[in-house]
């Protein structure tokens, strides 16, 4: 199926990712998001950082987990009997196990642990496709280099089975999105405000930001043992300067008898107001 008939077959009924917006787990948007999506007379083929890396490396990590497990996962679109508007598309399906591949930071990585807002997407999977266990695949992001072949030691798989609880659960808030919301063009209520066109730019950069970060974080290290290797406190090259320096412990004040009593408040600076932006 070509990209653009793909996009068209999921906006005509909901899929595995749009299930943690429904949620409300989702960071890429809400239940307003995904209706304006349904409703929209023109498919926008929107893509970000992520996706496309995880577009690119797919592939590469669905035949290491079959060559690992002597399978036969591959690709596959599915819809529901029961509910046509319902659907998935797996990564991979073989029999009735299916895989769900993400690149994954190192906090949920080296806990071995899925994120929450992937929760929804594999439960719906595993209604819709009714399998028996679903193989979450996560590639460590620091991981990502696409000049190497695969590592065993940055990918992680945890088997994931049907929540049939959630699931209830999950499949009553779908069929009512879709028959009162989208069907009869009645929005949801949200108490959220309507900034999706910055929602997905900001968290699409605030990814980015962490990667290179870790990069620079690697060259850093390496940088600084060349320059301690020389003994020396200062050393440069080219346009880097490089200094060791030695600063002395902060004073823990609480820890001072004669301010024991002292009421340091009227010491403070005046207050100031700032926004924090929690992805």
């Amino acid at each position: 199926m070509e990209r653009l008939e793909w996009l068209k077959w999921r906006q005509k009924g909901i899929g595995g990712s749009d299930a943690p917006l429904l949620m409300g787990v989702s960071p890429y948007g809400n239940i307003l998001d995904l209706y304006k999506q349904k409703i929209a007379d023109e498919i926008e083929d929107k893509s970000n950082f992520v996706m496309d890396r995880g577009n690119r490396y797919e592939p590469r990590i669905l035949a290491w987990f079959n060559a690992m497990n002597d399978s036969a996962f591959s690709p596959e679109l599915i819809e529901s009997q029961d509910y046509p508007f319902l659907r998935c598309s797996l990564d991979g399906k073989d029999g009735e196990s299916i895989l769900e591949i993400k690149i994954i930071g190192k906090e949920f990585f080296l806990k071995k642990e899925m994120p929450a807002k992937y929760y929804p997407q594999v439960q719906h999977n595993l209604m819709i496709s009714r399998a028996r266990v679903c193989f979450f695949i996560m590639l460590w992001q620091e991981g990502w280099d696409e000049t190497k072949p695969l590592d065993s030691k940055d990918i992680c798989v945890i088997p994931v089975y049907p929540d049939l609880e959630y699931q209830k659960k999950l499949l009553a808030a779908e069929i009512s999105f879709w028959h009162d919301n989208v069907e009869k063009r009645i929005p949801p209520i949200t108490d959220t405000i309507d900034i999706s066109d910055l929602v997905q730019p900001y968290v699409d950069m605030v990814e980015q930001i962490k990667i290179l970060e870790g990069e620079l974080e690697k060259i850093r290290e390496k940088i600084i043992a060349a320059a301690d290797a020389t003994g020396l406190k200062k050393v440069t090259c080219g346009n880097l300067k490089i200094t060791k320096e030695e600063r002395k412990g902060a004073v823990d004040y609480s820890k001072v008898p004669e301010l024991k009593d002292v009421d340091l408040e009227q010491y403070r600076k005046k207050s100031s107001t700032s926004w924090r932006i929690t992805v």
